[in-house]
């Protein structure tokens, strides 16, 4: 929650609000990174269920394995997690964009890349961890094919994220402005 002087995320408090503000969102990995939106935003076939109609809360980007995750913006750490059935290894960060707070999640981290801590504060484009394949993916990982449905599963909203589909934006627009493909 912003407050006037401070901003207060769970138990951390930051006197200094400016420290985790930013103007705009960049792409959550190096510029010069080739990528493709592998599963857009908002309503699609689910790839696991093939469940038609199926909501989509963030945008799945596929880029080479090994690659660094970035914060989309400066601010601070707010969950480090894992779901073995859903996000896999995540990070969620808050952001303040022109006086608006925001939170990028950033999902199916490979295991033990993860290189911040809840309440940590981060600059824009600092590495958080590298993208993988934990958690519901698809394909699924083989001994084959160790690397398969690796992807970054990103989300922006514009609150808390809830379930019932009140807080999720549509993300694309950030990786649009760096499309390089």
């Amino acid at each position: 929650m912003a407050l006037f002087g401070a901003y207060s995320v769970d138990e951390t408090v930051i006197q200094d609000e400016s420290v985790i503000m930013d103007s705009e969102f960049y792409l959550p990995f190096a510029d010069d990174v080739n990528f493709v939106i592998t599963s857009p935003f908002g309503t699609r076939v689910d790839p696991l269920t093939n469940v038609a109609n199926s909501s989509h809360r963030g945008v799945d980007i596929g880029v080479p394995v090994g690659t660094e995750i970035l914060s989309a913006a400066s601010g601070i750490v707010t969950l480090v997690g894992n779901s073995s059935t859903g996000l896999g290894n995540y990070v969620y960060i808050n952001h303040v964009i022109d006086n608006k707070t925001y939170i990028t999640v950033y999902a199916h981290m490979k295991n033990d890349s993860i290189v911040v801590e809840k309440g940590q504060i981060v600059k824009a484009k600092d590495k958080i961890g590298v993208v993988g394949n934990t958690g519901r993916v698809f394909p699924k990982p083989s001994l084959d094919n160790p690397d398969a449905g690796t992807h970054l599963h990103f989300e922006l909203h514009d609150t808390i994220r809830k379930l019932d589909g009140t807080t999720e934006l549509d993300p694309t627009y950030i990786f649009q402005k760096g499309d390089n493909n």
